[in-house]
């Protein structure tokens, strides 16, 4: 049903790719109606944390800067530029061989160069190769200041087959990329549609089975704005026979592999006329057991 939508709004998009989103009193279309040149800074705040019995454990928080510019607007593409650039939070940076390899982005401006179709889903990562190139410059930098070479060796490994394999590297880039631009190319109501998805199986093996559930939260024609949410929930009865099969362990470390949950929550606040986001909010909570996970991601454009 989704890409039934999405082939609609294509379509209706060919007859005019400047016209605004199409609003009634209880539905609103999301596409995007940039234009070259249009330039946007944003900040993003990541967190981590993970709670036994209730017990915070670890907290992490993480922030940098983007700037976002579209390179070139046609009927039928946009060429875009995501710039990142890193934030004085007023702290000093640790240059330790384990913070380098925690937070390999925190340590590189990088300028992606990417495509979107013409109502603004990401379509492909354009300058690849670049990137490749500088994170192993990079990385080639941090290893010759290293005390212990053997040591960061040994630490950047996995790091290394992430970063050298172009999908595995593209799945941690262009995550916030995609989280941007996944709202675009359909219609939302205040009345929920569900779809069967499937989601990554974090414990390894086949995706789990899970229900997206897409709506609208909120519609200001006045304000020309609108606010839109995607939940999804695994099937814990499915999944748990995945997860199950793929884990034996599991029923050792939480008790009952049926004893697990995984929910997202995804917010979007989007301007009506122009399609661009104001915020997105994500917020996925992991519960095995006693242990609960929580990340978030917060994107906010100035």
């Amino acid at each position: 049903m989704r890409q039934v939508i999405l082939f609609l709004c294509l379509a209706i998009s060919d007859l005019n790719i400047y016209c605004q989103n199409i609003a009634t009193d209880s539905s609103v279309t999301c596409n995007a109606y940039w234009k070259k040149g249009d330039k946007r800074s944003l900040t993003i705040i990541k967190t981590n944390e993970t709670l036994n019995s209730g017990k915070r454990e670890k907290f992490d928080i993480n922030r940098y800067g983007v700037t976002i510019e579209i390179l070139n607007s046609t009927k039928k593409v946009y060429d875009i530029e995501w710039k990142l650039s890193n934030l004085d939070t007023g702290q000093k940076r640790d240059t330790s061989t384990e913070a380098f390899v925690n937070g390999l982005l925190d340590f590189i401006d990088l300028k992606i160069i990417y495509k979107a179709n013409k109502i603004g889903s990401f379509d492909t990562l354009v300058n690849y190769e670049e990137i490749k190139k500088i994170v192993e410059e990079s990385i080639s930098r941090y290893r010759s200041a290293a005390a212990n070479k053997n040591d960061f060796d040994n630490k950047i490994k996995n790091i290394l087959e992430m970063w050298m394999n172009r999908k595995m590297m593209e799945g941690n880039l262009l995550r916030d990329i995609k989280l941007l631009h996944s709202a675009f190319g359909f219609k939302y109501s205040f009345s929920k549609h569900q779809y069967p998805t499937r989601i990554a199986n974090f414990f390894g093996g086949p995706p789990l089975p899970a229900i997206l559930s897409e709506y609208l939260i909120k519609l200001d024609l006045k304000a020309d704005t609108a606010k839109i949410a995607y939940d999804q929930d695994i099937d814990q009865e499915r999944a748990a026979q995945i997860i199950k099969a793929t884990l034996k362990e599991i029923e050792k470390n939480s008790g009952d592999s049926k004893n697990i949950a995984i929910n997202d929550h995804t917010e979007y606040d989007f301007i009506l006329t122009t399609g661009w986001i104001r915020r997105v909010y994500f917020q996925r909570i992991i519960k095995v057991g006693a242990i609960k996970n929580i990340q978030t991601c917060e994107i906010t454009f100035k």
